[in-house]
C-alpha cells in the first residue's frame, strides 16, 4: 500500500510573438547566431552573416563537446 504520493505538476505558459529582421546600415554586415544544448549534454551553435541588401555573406554551424558553456554564451545565450 502506498502511504504518500508526490505529484509534481509543471505549468508552462507559451507566448507567441512575431519576430522580424532588419538589414544593417549600408556597408555593414550583421551576424545572427543561435545555439542549443540538449538534455544529453550535446550542444551546437550556428550563425548567418548578411549584408545591407540581405545578401548572404557567409554562415557556420558547429557541433560542440558536452559542457562547452563558454562557447554557448558566445552563441547568443548570455553568460555561462
Amino acid at each position: 500500500m502506498v502511504e504518500h504520493v508526490n505529484y509534481n505538476v509543471v505549468s508552462v505558459t507559451r507566448v507567441m510573438r512575431q519576430v522580424g529582421w532588419c538589414p544593417p546600415n549600408e556597408g555593414w554586415i550583421i551576424i545572427n547566431t543561435d545555439g542549443v544544448k540538449k538534455e544529453n549534454n550535446s550542444s551546437g551553435c550556428g550563425g548567418v552573416l548578411r549584408g545591407s541588401n540581405a545578401e548572404w555573406c557567409g554562415g557556420f554551424a558547429k557541433g560542440l563537446r558536452a559542457g562547452t558553456k563558454p562557447l554557448m554564451g558566445w552563441a547568443g545565450h548570455g553568460p555561462p
